[in-house]
């Protein structure tokens, strides 16, 4: 069962009146570049190659006799560049699995990446993710520090939670004693046409930055959510931190990404601001991916997803593609401490209404129907029939170019987000949007 933040700042009368503004619920409604030398003898890491117009990969150690790990590819000749794939170790023979030897070093001066070493024999998947923590601020002004609102709180580890305003648009979020950690996190802005970002985190606390649409730091509303390792089976299946945006390809940072497969996780860069993430081993045929910028006056939206990749494009102020750092989560239902109400995947910007019940990335924790209703020019309401929303927590994602989305209020079973361009102005877009309670 899950325990509750009590509110330590304000008094919570009926509705939200102390939160300020409009009440968000209404009242009933490494891999390494090319190898180079001869392969090693068992568990030896092999010789490095000899200078030349270009290194040729060095071939894989094999595996030593008891729990080791394989040989350690040759380092690249000198030259103009060494083969873009150093060869795998092989796995150690012994009890244990053995451990696949890295990537081949780069070439000189040209190298390309060389290939991750295969594994041994399987291995478990790693512990479960989940939402270890979230919080609704809903105080943008403030200059007290204030604990939110306990129905739209959630801390794993039981303790409090404060939000402080530190600057114009800039905030801190620390959730006492969270036990699991906080490994990613996701950031909306609330009833703003700006956008807000996750400026940093550790494990108990994020930095949240707040923009308007030319880029300037200002005070926003905004709902927070906390991922990490769970006790129960997995609601979150994967999330990663993409934190080198120039680079064409690398490893997700192991220490803030996970796989519920358990294998690698590989980012790569195709155009200026344009990214796809790899989850190997994973199927995303089904479930919720919500993104978020990091560290930037950028704003990112989800491009589409498929197989075991996510594709995402972040923007600049002006609307045009530009490099970013970002973390991207995946979400499905489950039996998690803090539940998976909803979700749902828009597939038409413009109809009146949709029904979008029954699609492979929409979900009703009641089973019931999920339908999207347009009222205006990037105005929409989805209800999630039969369910109840009132200790609930809701993120949305754009899903269209030089859009950026945001909740403006949730009711019983419902809702409503606003979607806009990169001049604050009004605009139609696809979306997916995550409930969790």
């Amino acid at each position: 069962m899950r325990t509750k933040n009590r509110l330590t700042f304000m008094v919570l009368g009926l509705g939200l009146a102390a939160c300020g503004g409009a009440s968000p619920v209404t009242d009933g409604a490494n891999e390494g570049a090319a190898g180079a030398g001869a392969g090693g003898s068992a568990g030896e890491t092999a010789a490095t190659g000899g200078t030349g117009s270009a290194g040729t990969p060095g071939a894989a150690g094999s595996g030593g006799s008891s729990n080791s790990s394989g040989g350690a590819p040759g380092a690249a000749g000198a030259g103009m560049g060494g083969s873009p794939i150093g060869m795998a170790g092989s796995a150690g023979s012994g009890p244990l699995p053995g451990s696949g030897g890295d990537g081949g070093t780069a070439g000189a001066p040209m190298g390309g990446a060389g290939a991750g070493g295969e594994g041994g024999m399987p291995i478990d998947p790693p512990d479960p993710a989940g939402v270890v923590g979230f919080a609704f601020a809903g105080l943008a002004d403030s200059n007290a520090i204030y604990s939110p609102v306990a129905n739209y709180s959630y801390n794993a580890g039981g303790g409090d939670i404060s939000i402080e305003r530190t600057g114009e648009g800039a905030y801190t979020v620390e959730f006492e004693n969270l036990d699991p950690p906080m490994r990613s996190a996701q950031v909306t802005a609330y009833d703003h046409d700006g956008y807000c970002t996750v400026s940093s985190h550790s494990t108990d606390r994020a930095s949240v930055r707040c923009y308007d649409n030319d880029g300037n730091l200002t005070n926003a509303a905004f709902s927070l959510a906390a991922f990490g390792p769970a006790e129960t089976s997995a609601s979150v299946v994967a999330y990663a931190y993409a934190g080198a945006p120039n680079a064409p390809q690398y490893g997700a940072n192991a220490n803030y990404s996970y796989n519920l497969a358990g294998a690698s996780m590989t980012a790569r860069r195709s155009a200026a601001g344009t990214y796809t993430l790899d989850f190997n081993g994973l199927s995303l045929t089904t479930g919720n991916v919500q993104v978020t910028a990091l560290d930037s006056h950028h704003h990112c939206s989800v491009d589409g997803w498929s197989g075991n990749t996510v594709e995402t494009t972040c923007y600049d102020d002006a609307g045009t593609p530009a490099d970013t750092k970002y973390v991207v989560m995946v979400i499905k239902s489950s039996d998690s401490p803090a539940a998976i109400l909803g979700y749902a995947y828009s597939t038409n910007s413009t109809d009146p209404s949709t029904d979008l019940t029954g699609g492979p990335s929409t979900f009703n924790a009641t089973g019931g129907t999920v339908v999207s209703e347009r009222s205006a020019t990037g105005e929409y309401r989805v209800t999630f029939d039969g369910a109840d929303f009132s200790a609930s927590h809701p993120h949305v994602t754009s899903r269209t170019a030089r859009k950026h989305c945001g909740v403006t209020q949730w009711g019983a079973d419902w809702v409503r987000l606003s979607c806009w361009d990169d001049t604050g102005a009004a605009s139609d877009s696809l979306f997916n949007v995550l409930v969790v309670e």
